[in-house]
């Protein structure tokens, strides 16, 4: 967004300075590239907001089936199976998040998809779901719990860090988890199901969209935001090319007029040498 407010700025500038037609064309132009950018903007926030959706409701459906009694029934390699699941849907999304935040732009893209890549690179908002999502798996939870606390305490703990970096995946030991199952299963399901609706809850603050709720989320804001400015694009756009419009017409009534006026002075040319032809014939014939 910051390079669309660039091209934005240097457009208007040139628009300021524009003193013919071509200008205003060459202007015309440049909005109506800077528009489409916002319109693949907006289309791009709200397919990678609806892919972030549906990859953490995933991740909640796979809690969920873990809670459930008739799970516990089937056994612990289920149930163990069922959180590497979790583990692995988990990775997918904070890799899809680092995803969108570092892939680069494709310099002189043409076709909608390279245009599309890089748009969210550095993107606030994204980078703060990222590393929220990851404080969720390592803090404690608001329970009753008197033995696991922490995801830790059952097995699943974020992996290791690589130099300086800390990385954002997951994992679990899945013998740990098989000792704190046969220790307590029930904690081991409380606590489950807590981390599940804390999931749950911070995922409706960032992508609610109901107006009778007190703050949209954080992407309903951005999209609201985007059509903001792509109406008042439009509406330059639309101004300008009424100006353009404007401009021809006068452009093209001073070449009529200016026709006119040629065509006048050609007549009178035309009138003014057969003038001076008789002028010189008659001149010729008194000489004589």
């Amino acid at each position: 967004m910051p390079q669309l407010a660039d091209d934005l700025n240097k457009v208007m500038d040139s628009i300021r300075r524009a003193d013919h037609a071509a200008s205003l064309e060459k202007a015309g132009a440049a909005l109506k590239k800077i528009w489409l950018s916002l319109e693949l903007n907006q289309s791009s926030i709200i397919n990678q907001q609806e892919a972030l959706k549906s990859l953490l409701q995933l991740l909640l459906q796979n809690i969920g089936e873990l809670v459930d009694e008739d799970s516990w029934l089937r056994g612990q390699l289920e149930i163990v199976s069922k959180v590497v699941s979790f583990v692995e849907q988990f990775n997918k999304t904070t890799d899809l998040l680092a995803k969108y935040i570092t892939e680069k732009p494709v310099d002189g893209a043409t076709t909608e998809a390279d245009m599309k890549k890089g748009i969210l690179k550095g993107d606030w908002d994204l980078a703060s779901a990222k590393s929220s999502i990851r404080m969720k798996t390592t803090g404690y939870l608001d329970t009753t719990q008197t033995v696991y606390k922490i995801l830790a305490d059952i097995g699943i703990t974020s992996e290791a860090t690589v130099g300086t970096l800390v990385s954002d995946n997951i994992e679990v030991d899945e013998a740990k988890l098989r000792q704190a199952l046969n220790n307590d299963k029930t904690e081991v399901a409380n606590l489950l199901q807590g981390f599940a609706e804390k999931m749950d809850s911070y995922l409706e603050s960032q992508t609610k969209v109901s107006m009778v709720d007190t703050m949209a989320g954080n992407f309903y804001r951005r999209i609201l935001g985007i059509d903001d400015q792509q109406e008042r694009i439009d509406d330059n756009i639309s101004t300008w090319e009424d100006r353009i419009e404007a401009l021809e017409e006068r452009y093209r009534n001073q070449f009529s007029a200016m026709e006119s006026y040629l065509s006048t002075l050609q007549s009178q040319s035309s009138y003014l040498l057969n003038q001076l032809n008789n002028l010189t014939k008659s001149s010729s014939s008194s000489s004589k």
